[in-house]
């Protein structure tokens, strides 16, 4: 690393996506991006006219290569005013410049929708010709058809583009504002401490009992005082949802609606659900095993992440750099490079400040562009670990850069695939590293907390998610979700874990429940495969490594059973899914072995 910078806790550099003058000159500083967008628009719009069964497979490819450059365009622009508003949601010029893009990429994507909607509803054998001329965009064509039953006349559609603008979009970066204005105050190792949200999540897993549960008697405070706002922001969304999606597309359920948008069938999501509910007493006899090590007959919701062992490790912006790409070199030297990328570009936005989006994630707006990754970023092993997780994400769109900006987002499960995959390499790369048996055995039990919390938690998510879309239609109150997600959190831990009362509007602090509706499953969904691939390198070493590339270099140039099953793994098969849990029973049985002192 030859940049002091990247050693620096700071906010990214957004400058390479679109040239910035001024933060009070907001429309001027990209107001050429916009010129390019409106002209290539105007041009794209002159099709229209010549559309019909007979156009050529020539003119069909020329067509797409243009909607590539206007699809480009949106992306910088809608990228820029994401990154803004997440560096400070309560900033006014942020906020400007997020509605005149949201307005200028409406505008835009209802003047070109004419081209998707033509090409859906081609006949049969005229389409089958066009795919065969044209193979390098054989599944992005082929989605867009598959579509068509749920796709609605052209006016309908470009009223529907108008009322997320105005809507759904607008309650999100609602429910982002109000959030992240919430101050927490905590009391813990003799001082009073004045938080934002991850700071006071930091203190899930303080040695001191009472530290957590006063943290989580605070978090939980803070977002009730709030409750009914925040729920009626929630049903607002599920409401939009529902009436978008069942009644006017005629989705069979608000779950099919992501699995169509995700590519994977329903039943298969369904195997999925039926494995994990299978296996939840395994983690019912991983929580018993920690209470015990912890000293307790049963634990707490505080006591989750709680340390098995208390020696406290704290980590500089400077190590935590060196130790992501120390593990990324360990496995890789592309993977090396790609990292060292990212970092070289001022691509990460690491300080913890108030009016910041909460979470980590990664932004990634097309090939050819680094991407960005947010964390918060405390000093703590786990921030190490979330950092690592969100480079797995731009590492994965950084290898599919060779695709089309059509072709290059992976479907979202197999998007989270990468990104624990190396989580897991983080994971093996501290246990190589460390020799101090006391500090091993912490970081063995913290490999099946991240279990849990990546795979149950994120499924048991979804199973709430499925009854509050039900209940709200059959016009429940907030109070009734409330006791729903109480009792979903119940059958979760069964009689090993203390539920409090006040865990009913825990909910209203989950971000995807808000933004991305059913995404969670996803997780859980990665978390299995990424255990089973990870498996598979541990016992074939190098000769995995092409199999495992294939997958992320293929971005979403195929179905997502298709792109695994090259790879040699079958999905469909439960036995499959199980193995990712025979993985995490060996792990526990490591444990169960260990003499408790």
């Amino acid at each position: 690393m030859n940049t002091t910078q990247s050693f620096l806790v700071a906010r990214w550099i957004r400058d390479d996506i679109l040239p910035t003058d001024t933060e009070t000159n907001t429309y001027q500083s990209y107001q050429q991006t916009i010129a390019d967008l409106d002209r290539c628009v105007a041009q794209f719009e002159l099709l229209r006219s010549s559309l019909d069964k007979s156009l050529s497979s020539e003119a069909v490819l020329q067509a797409i290569r243009d909607f590539e450059t206007i699809t480009t365009f949106i992306k910088r622009l809608s990228g820029y005013a994401e990154l803004w508003i997440a560096e400070d949601t309560q900033n006014p010029h942020a906020q400007a410049c997020a509605t005149l893009i949201d307005i200028v990429i409406t505008k835009a994507t209802n003047k070109t929708l004419f081209f998707p909607l033509w090409w859906k509803n081609l006949p049969e054998d005229v389409a089958a010709s066009i795919l065969g001329d044209i193979p390098q965009y054989a599944y992005w064509l082929r989605q867009m058809r598959s579509a068509v039953i749920h796709t609605l006349p052209e006016p309908v559609e470009q009223a529907i583009n108008l009322k997320n603008s105005t809507g759904v979009t607008a309650l999100r970066a609602l429910y982002d504002a109000i959030t992240s204005r919430y101050s927490f105050t905590l009391e813990a190792d003799g001082q009073i401490h004045h938080l934002t949200d991850s700071g006071i999540w930091g203190y899930a897993s303080h040695p001191d009992p009472a530290v957590r549960d006063r943290a989580f008697v605070e978090l939980y405070r803070v977002y009730s005082q709030d409750a009914s706002l925040l729920g009626r922001i929630y049903f607002t969304l599920v409401q939009d949802w529902y009436q978008e999606y069942i009644e006017l597309r005629r989705y069979s359920s608000p779950l099919a609606v992501r699995n169509q948008m995700n590519d994977i069938p329903d039943a298969l999501i369904e195997t999925l659900f039926r494995v994990c509910r299978t296996n939840t007493p395994l983690f019912h006899r991983y929580f018993r095993l920690k209470a015990r090590w912890l000293g307790m007959e049963r634990m707490r919701r505080c006591d989750l992440a709680a340390p098995i062992i208390t020696k406290k490790q704290s980590y500089t912006w400077k190590q935590a750099v060196e130790m992501t790409l120390a593990t990324f070199e360990s496995f890789d030297p592309l993977f090396y490079q790609l990292a060292h990328r990212i970092f070289q570009a001022n691509h990460v936005d690491s300080e913890v400040r108030s009016g910041k989006r909460r979470g980590c994630w990664c932004l990634d707006f097309g090939p050819t562009i680094t991407p960005w990754v947010q964390i918060d970023f405390n000093g703590r092993v786990d921030d190490i670990a979330a950092l690592i997780h969100e480079f797995g994400h731009a590492i994965h769109g950084m290898l599919a850069e060779h695709q089309s900006v059509l072709q290059y987002a992976p479907s979202i499960p197999l998007a989270e695939v990468g990104a624990l995959f190396c989580e897991l390499l983080f994971a093996d790369h501290l246990l190589q590293q460390t020799h101090d048996p006391e500090v091993r055995i912490g970081l063995r039990f913290k490999q099946l907390n991240d279990s849990f919390a990546f795979l149950h938690r994120q499924i048991y998510f979804t199973f709430f998610e499925c009854t509050a879309h039900d209940l709200i239609q059959q016009g429940a109150s907030i109070d009734d979700v409330a006791q729903a997600y109480l009792d979903t959190v119940r059958e979760e831990f069964g009689d090993t874990i203390d539920i409090p009362d006040a865990m009913r509007w825990e909910w209203t602090l989950i971000f995807h429940l808000f933004h991305y509706p059913f995404y969670m499953y996803s997780y859980a969904f990665g978390q299995l495969l990424a255990l089973a691939l990870y498996q598979q390198y541990r016992q074939e070493g190098n000769s995995f490594k092409d199999r495992f590339f294939e997958i992320l270099r293929a971005g979403s140039s195929d179905h997502p059973v298709a792109i695994l099953s090259k790879a040699g793994v079958n999905i469909a098969d439960p036995l499959f899914w199980q193995g990712g849990y025979d993985v995490i029973q060996i792990m526990l049985e490591d444990i169960e072995q260990i003499p408790i002192p």
